[in-house]
């Protein structure tokens, strides 16, 4: 981990910018930050056109809260490869080409979750793959000029601005590219060609891990599902642990802050994703959604990892303020001391709590969050 400088003077009121960075590193707060997920398109786009248009700043400031920004410091260049997208009533068709071949996907829109979901894969046999190796080897990064200034701009002194980065190539071999439990079969069916693809796409988004760690971006987030529900702790040993460290190592070497996303069930794989060596776990959910609390999480990995999320979107969709408020404390006081933590929504804010309900619960919640034990 970088050798950050913790905070030894603590300020009697710090900026959403100065909290959360303190958070982050371990350092003394005014309060715990709350920065529910809010910045992106889920909830974004459910709001009125004269909120959509805010700067992210603006935003956190009408809902009492600090504000985390996301968004890709890398452009992505492909060589001989083109793309097509035929649009069929509800689905969205994707035909990509190559010279080796061409593969197709589609989705289809969520209204209830404001989001695509798959509902066919690109990759479907071995053959595919060949298409899929070709891509990857044929993909160049380089970091984007002008985007991380204008994500500075958007947050202000409200936040931080976290990088959008791949996920590791099995997990999305089985989230996006192959499915489950499709993926499986193939792992069983097809060992040698799915490890050789696996092996190109290691490198594929090593380059790109290169690419954040020559830019401006400070913070380098895996945008990452991990859940046991997907896979075992020694798949995960074998397939995912060994790409996150050279991943963090990479970023460590640019002195830029590691952080983890991963909103599932984590509490049978958090030996293995703590030998990562992360700075930061990003969404980390209680149940039902997850099965991990701040207390367990701070109990493996005692002060050298940083922990964000600590709630859900259930909790945030059916409870009324004052059980959250009432979770808040109680979440607190199982708690060794409050350095490290950081309150947010788990995943993306659900759009059934209104900005004017969040924005009341912001308020309820500040005094609470003020409980620090440092």
């Amino acid at each position: 981990m970088p050798n950050f400088v913790r905070t030894s003077t603590l300020k009697s009121q710090m900026t959403g910018k100065e909290r959360l960075s303190a958070a982050v590193r371990f350092g003394e707060v005014d309060r715990i930050p709350w920065a529910p997920k809010v910045f992106i398109g889920h909830y974004r786009s459910g709001v009125s056109p004269e909120h959509r248009k805010m700067s992210i700043a603006e935003f956190a400031d009408t809902l009492n809260c600090d504000a985390i920004g996301w968004y890709d410091a890398v452009v992505r260049k492909t060589t001989n490869v083109t793309h097509e997208t035929i649009r069929d009533g509800h689905a969205t068709i994707g035909i990509t080409r190559t010279p080796v071949g061409e593969i197709r996907s589609a989705s289809a829109w969520s209204e209830e979750t404001q989001t695509h979901h798959p509902i066919e894969f690109p990759l479907k046999s071995p053959r595919d793959y060949e298409v899929a190796k070709y891509i990857a080897e044929h993909t160049t990064y380089e970091p984007a000029t002008g985007r991380h200034e204008e994500m500075l701009k958007s947050v202000g002194d409200r936040g931080l601005a976290f990088n959008f980065c791949p996920a590791t190539p099995l997990m999305d071999l089985i989230q996006g590219k192959i499915g489950m439990p499709q993926a499986y079969y193939h792992l069983a069916d097809y060992p040698e060609e799915f490890d050789e693809l696996y092996e190109v796409e290691v490198e594929n988004r090593c380059r790109y891990y290169e690419a954040v760690a020559k830019s401006d971006a400070e913070y380098a987030t895996v945008h990452e599902n991990t859940s046991s529900t997907l896979l075992s702790p020694d798949l995960y040993k074998k397939y995912c642990l060994p790409v996150k460290k050279r991943y963090c190592e990479i970023i460590h070497r640019a002195g830029k802050v590691f952080v983890l996303h991963m909103c599932g069930r984590l509490k049978g794989l958090m030996p293995q994703i703590y030998q990562v060596g992360a700075d930061c776990w990003e969404s980390f959910s209680p149940p039902p959604i997850g099965d991990t609390h701040f207390k367990d999480g701070r109990d493996v990995v005692g002060d050298d990892v940083s922990l964000i999320g600590g709630m859900n979107a259930l909790m945030l969709t059916m409870w009324d303020d004052q059980e959250v408020l009432n979770y808040v404390d109680e979440t607190i006081d199982r708690l060794p001391h409050t350095r490290g933590i950081i309150f947010t929504s788990g995943g993306a804010m659900p759009i059934e709590r209104p900005m004017e309900e969040l924005a009341e619960l912001g308020r309820k919640l500040i005094p609470h969050l003020k409980n620090v034990k440092n």
